[in-house]
């Protein structure tokens, strides 16, 4: 029995009903997905944000472009943060520098992602919410300086400062070593006079011949 238009189109609507119900729910389950993804990252790297030399937190940020990749404002962000993480120190108060615009940075960074997340939160809650101990914070600063330091003897722009630490008791030997090394040397110059006066300076015994006899 042929089908005429009207029951062609009934049976096309009956039959796409169901596939575009499945492929509308596939959709919307990816965007969940998606969100939750950028979620999770944002919490975490929240969680080690005054913890900017921990693994965790280098394996968050380095998810940012992979999980937030269609959004232009926390992309831009962390881009302007990776490029002050490469920056150099040259000395002490320029690396203070550097971390201070560090820290402003990911502010920055985290203010941006929050907002794709849907959190509303202040710079306060960014940069003071977390708890870091002073212990750590020292902990991170002697690292830095300890591979600033290393770099720098690497590179050859640094050199390392060497004491020589002497006690009382190796201050007396010294001096003694000393004291006995100073008569030595009288005593050889000495016996280097003498010798001059019996030996020629061609090395032939001198001898005197008394020819009055």
């Amino acid at each position: 029995m042929a089908l005429n238009y009207s029951d062609g189109l009934l049976a096309l609507c009956t039959l796409a009903g169901p596939v575009l119900a499945v492929q509308a729910q596939k959709w919307i389950e990816r965007g969940a997905e998606k969100r939750n993804r950028k979620k999770r990252l944002f919490e975490n790297l929240m969680m080690v944000r005054g913890e900017t030399l921990s693994v965790d937190f280098k394996r968050a940020v380095n998810m940012i472009e992979l999980v937030f990749t269609d959004d232009k404002h926390v992309i831009n962000a962390w881009h302007n943060f990776f490029d002050k993480l490469s920056e150099t120190a040259k000395d002490d108060a320029h690396a203070r520098l550097i971390v201070d615009s560090r820290n402003e940075l990911l502010k920055t960074l985290l203010k941006e992602m929050s907002k794709v997340c849907g959190y509303d939160f202040d710079d306060r809650t960014i940069s003071k919410g977390s708890y870091t101990p002073t212990a750590h914070t020292n902990f991170e600063d002697e690292l830095r300086r300890v591979r600033q330091g290393a770099a720098g003897l690497l590179e050859g722009k640094t050199s390392l400062k060497i004491e020589q630490v002497v006690g009382a008791t190796g201050m007396q030997t010294q001096n003694d070593f000393q004291t006995k090394a100073l008569k030595n040397q009288e005593k050889l110059l000495e016996y280097h006079e003498r010798l001059s006066k019996v030996v020629s300076p061609d090395g032939h015994l001198k001898v005197k011949v008394d020819q009055g006899s």
